[in-house]
């Protein structure tokens, strides 16, 4: 069991489902499989130094969860929306972190989009990045601008992460690289992305989040007016599938367990 004091929301009870550790649900599919399998089991071994054990849970949980703790997190955007934005265990993935009391006290989900027919900027300022049909969803006053200069000739299988969440207690104990990292490789191999992004809000990148969590480009910037976080100035920050296994060889410079035999072995 973690050491470290409980905080956060004390009336949230622990949200109950059948889970088991996340190194039994990995499938390698794509990519460098010894690389990726010891990347997992390294994050897995850190992880669980820190008292928190890592589980992929259904994407459909994800909303109760941030109502749950609203005192220390404000509401998603749309994509990670099972409601209105059409998020779902086909297009995306929810990995928790539960402590030993059976607490989710972290959070990470990526959503694939396959851009072939449009542009990133053309599905945000359409909002159809965010909603499943718009017109029909959306408020009358929320939009969203992006100038970001790749944003108007990205395309591909784009993985965009988000819903990060740490109860304070577990805040500034490095797990954003550990589960940033392994969330990351999980998305690549399970989808052979192109490009992995995110939109981070202003005050969170000049904390140096970005860095932290191994992006390589950022760019100014995305505006969103009224949508359900609010209004917020944002980075666009992103990272190429070269730039990502880089990053990859990097999180593996430092002493790591054994890889287990099991994830290496496991292909689709």
């Amino acid at each position: 069991m973690s050491s470290l004091a409980a905080s956060g929301n004390l009336s949230a009870q622990p949200v109950l489902y059948p889970h088991r550790n996340f190194l039994s649900d990995i499938v390698i599919d794509f990519g460098p499989r010894d690389t990726l399998a010891r990347l997992f089991l390294k994050a897995d071994t850190e992880m669980r130094r820190l008292g928190v054990e890592l589980s992929f849970a259904p994407v459909s949980l994800l909303m109760d969860l941030n109502r749950r703790h609203r005192d220390s997190w404000k509401p998603l955007v749309p994509v990670f929306d099972s409601e209105v934005g059409g998020f779902n265990d086909e297009n995306g993935y929810l990995i928790v972190g539960r402590n030993g009391a059976g607490d989710v006290v972290l959070t990470q989900a990526a959503r694939l989009y396959t851009l072939t027919q449009s542009t990133l900027k053309e599905e945000v300022e359409s909002m159809r990045f965010f909603y499943t049909d718009p017109e029909k969803t959306r408020l009358a006053d929320e939009w969203c601008r992006i100038s970001c200069p790749s944003a108007a000739t990205l395309t591909g299988r784009v993985t965009f992460s988000g819903a990060v969440w740490y109860r304070p207690d577990y805040r500034k104990i490095g797990v954003i690289s550990i589960l940033g990292a392994a969330a990351k490789a999980y998305a690549f191999t399970k989808w052979y992305t192109d490009i992995t992004m995110t939109f981070m809000a202003e005050s969170v990148f000049q904390g140096g989040t970005w860095r932290r969590a191994g992006f390589e480009h950022a760019e100014w910037e995305v505006t969103m007016n009224k949508l359900p976080i609010g209004t917020l100035r944002a980075a666009m920050v992103w990272m190429n599938s070269a730039e990502l296994l880089a990053y990859f060889e990097r999180y593996l410079a430092t002493p790591h367990a054994e890889v287990d035999r099991r994830v290496n072995q496991r292909t689709a």
